[in-house]
This record gives C-alpha cells, sequence and structure tokens, in this order.
C-alpha cells in the first residue's frame, strides 16, 4: 500500500531543524520510501497536509500512564504531600480496570497530539493488565511503548540480581 502525505511543511530531523514547505512524503508498507516536491505517482491513499506541519512523532520518556486520572487534582502541593495525602490513598483503591481505561484514554491523548511513543513506568499492575494492554494498543501499531519496572520490587529485583550473578 503506498500512501502519500501531500504539501506538508515537513520540519526535518537535521541540526538545524530546517522547515521545508510544501513537501510530499511518499511512504510504502510503512516505511518513508522518498520525500520529494510533486509527487505524482501512484498512491492508494492520500492526506491532503497543506497549511500542516509534518514532523517526527513525540516521545514520552518517562510516562505514568494509569495516573492520567489525578491530572489538575490538589494543586499547589509540594510532591511528597500531593503524593502520600492525596494520590497514594486513592491509588490504593484503584482496579485493575480503573487504571487500564485511564490508560487507554491517556494513549488516545498521545496519540491525537502526536506521540509516537512512551516509556511506561506506572507500577502495581497486573501481569493480565499489561497483556491487555499490548494487545490493544501496541500490537495493533497504534503506539510503540516500553514497560519499565521500579528495580525496588522483589521479583525484578532478584531477576536482575540473577542475571548479574
Amino acid at each position: 500500500m503506498i500512501k502519500v502525505i501531500k504539501n506538508g511543511n515537513v520540519i526535518t530531523m537535521d541540526s538545524e531543524r530546517e522547515k521545508v514547505e510544501k513537501l510530499d512524503i511518499v511512504i510504502e508498507d510503512d516505511k518513508i520510501k522518498e520525500i520529494v516536491k510533486d509527487y505524482s505517482g501512484e498512491y492508494d491513499y492520500l492526506i491532503d497536509a497543506s497549511d500542516r506541519v509534518v514532523m517526527p512523532g513525540l516521545v514520552n520518556s518517562h510516562a505514568h500512564l494509569g495516573m492520567s486520572l489525578f491530572r489538575a487534582t490538589n494543586d499547589n502541593l509540594t510532591l511528597n504531600s500531593w503524593l502520600e495525602n492525596y494520590i497514594w490513598p486513592i491509588e490504593d483503591k484503584l482496579t485493575d480496570d480503573d487504571v487500564y481505561y485511564a490508560t487507554l484514554y491517556t494513549c488516545i491523548e498521545m496519540i491525537k497530539s502526536g506521540t509516537t511513543s512512551c516509556n511506561e513506568m506506572y507500577q502495581n499492575i497486573s501481569h493480565d493488565f499489561f497483556h491487555l494492554l499490548f494487545r490493544n494498543i501496541i500490537w495493533n501499531k497504534t503506539l510503540c511503548s516500553t514497560l519499565c519496572s521500579q528495580f525496588s520490587e522483589i521479583p525484578i529485583r532478584s531477576a536482575f540480581l540473577a542475571v548479574l550473578s
């Protein structure tokens, strides 16, 4: 399948972050084949990017996706006060379903804002949750994600130390 993004204002990844106006990006089988002015070849799908910016996807390098529910709550507090007195008591009551749907919501926000990958750091989530998330988001090539875990968690720390020894 050939997709063409036509007439985009392209921001490059060169050292000057050069902006080139009215370029066409030709994508074949999910890989950029060429970037040219006035592409006139065949295509299966066309995106008119006139008056739009085309740039590489954004990366969220430290995410707690399930915590989007707590955004803008209890502002003007120190981090410790916010966590210890407000967030952790509520978080203790969350179910895997609560966190799953909050994570899906956050993934939709990221996709809409141009974020193409994230490094998920949320802890205390079941294996079933991650399997479901990967099946519904990551495996469908919607969003790329890396799942990290706190080394303070006993199973992860034990496994890590076993690899080192």
